[in-house]
Order: C-alpha cells, then structure tokens, then sequence
C-alpha cells in the first residue's frame, strides 16, 4: 500500500515534517476533530499512524477500510514501488529472492503487541502446547488480517500468527498462519527460509539438541525444556554458524514429521552432514 492511497481516504490532510497530519477517523473523534490529531509517517517498510486521542490502529485502518496489512510497504513488484495484496500472498517457492525483504525490528514489535491485545491467537498458542513466554521470547506476532490462498486460489484475509525467522542474528524472514483451523500459511515479500530456527534460545551447555521440522514443533519443545531448533523448509540450507554450534553437541536428534515432506528433512539436504 503507498502512503497517498491511505492519504486519499482521510481529511485535512496537512503537510507535517517529515510526514502528514490528518484529521483521525478513529471512534474517539465521532463528532469530528477540531485539531488534526493523527500522525502518518512513512518508513522502513510500513505506514505508521498515531491518534494522540488515543484511537488504536486497527480502529483507524478499520475506519478507512483497510487492514493492518496494508501498512506494510514492499518494494519489488514494479508497481510505484509498492506491493498489492495479489502480489503478496501469490504461490511461490519457499525461497523469495525476487523481493527485497524490508521488515524491521520494528515491524516485529508491532505485531509482538498485537498478539498482547489479541487473547484469540493466545489461546491458539496455548492450545498447541506452547506457553505465552516461549511465544514470547521467539517474537510471535499477531495481525488481525493477512492475505492467503484458499483451496480455489482465491484471495482471503485471515487472522494470523507471525513468526518471525532469524539468520544469524538478523531479521530475514516471517511467516503468517491462520489460527481458525483452516491450515493456511504465507510468508512476507522477500522472507528466506535459510538458517536454522530459534538458534538464538539454544542452550550450548547441554549434550544433546533436537532438529524439529517447522517452528511450532521447535516452540512445543522449548516450552518442556528441550534444547532444541527447527528446520522451516525441506529446501532451507543451515548456515555456516549453524554448523559450528551443532559441532559442540555431543548427540543431534532429527525429528521429522512421516510424511513425504518431512523425510525430505534430512541431514545431508540441510546442509548439516558436517556437524554430526
């Protein structure tokens, strides 16, 4: 979504900075807003609004018709250097280089305090076994739409998880998934796969480690005290810092889901032959 689209939809839009102050739709302003009380600014890879009434953003974007979703801004597409939805949430391998991948840190505290204020996807943490504070410490977000194919590759917006995926300490994927139950999953414009999972809350002290297959399994297993990573994708390639931590492990345990796709998970196709 482009700053002026959000623009078009709102009034008294004034010139502010290094951004745009505006009169705010949100409910706290019914009866109109007599000083322009809504902030929009525009970077790192997302529109920001800020009511200083107090209107939250899900209330604003519910106001002008969008979603939390269209904040974010990707460039890639070749489209005034934004994305749309269609681009978005299009099938594709799970590797996405075309994209330039531009969340921030900041993108993840955004959807880290969406998933406080949302008791509908903590209870979907929880129902898999997973606690809030390993959740937590993983960075699980939470947006209240994002787009998905369905089973007629028809555009949905869904409520979903976000979990973010780091390599080597950085931000280079997140990945959404519906928690009603209907099993879709997405990634954001630009996300990688590469690099093993939650390395940052491995416990190098302990002989053994567990390699799960897909981020909730890693969570399941943190959550009962068990040293362990996962693998996001039968395609993803671990690291060079991933080899030399699993170096210092006396025993790695891989364990897979039985089906096709999990015994693709291996060993030799992640690239971790040399760590056992």
């Amino acid at each position: 979504m482009t700053v002026e689209r959000i623009l078009e939809r709102l009034e008294r839009v004034r010139r502010s900075g290094d951004g745009w102050t505006a009169q705010c739709p949100g409910p706290n302003h019914k009866h109109g807003d007599r000083d322009p009380s809504l902030s929009v600014t525009q970077g790192d890879g997302k529109i920001l609004l800020y009511c200083h009434a107090g209107c939250d953003v899900e209330q604003i974007c519910a106001a002008i018709g969008w979603t939390l979703s269209d904040l974010f801004t990707v460039n890639g597409n070749g489209s005034n250097g934004h994305y749309t939805h269609e681009h978005d949430a299009r099938k594709s391998a799970p590797k996405t280089s075309a994209t330039a991948f531009e969340a921030t840190e900041g993108t993840i505290d955004e959807l880290q305090a969406g998933l406080v204020r949302s008791e509908q996807c903590q209870r979907y943490i929880e129902s898999r076994g997973i606690s809030l504070k390993t959740a937590g410490e993983l960075r699980w977000g939470f947006t209240s739409s994002w787009p998905f194919h369905d089973s007629e590759d028809k555009i949905i917006h869904k409520p979903a998880l976000a979990i973010p995926h780091y390599l080597d300490a950085k931000l280079v994927g997140i990945k959404f998934r519906t928690i009603d139950g209907t099993k879709l999953f997405s990634q954001m414009p630009g996300s990688s796969v590469d690099g093993l999972y939650g390395r940052g809350l491995l416990d190098p002290s302990r002989p053994d480690v567990l390699i799960l297959e897909g981020p909730e399994d890693c969570a399941l297993a943190l959550t009962h005290s068990f040293n362990a990573l996962a693998i996001n994708s039968a395609s993803a390639k671990a690291s060079e810092q991933d080899t030399k931590k699993l170096r210092g492990f006396k025993r790695i345990f891989l364990v897979g889901d039985q089906d096709p796709a999990g015994q693709k998970v291996t060993l030799s196709r992640c690239g971790l032959s040399s760590a056992c």
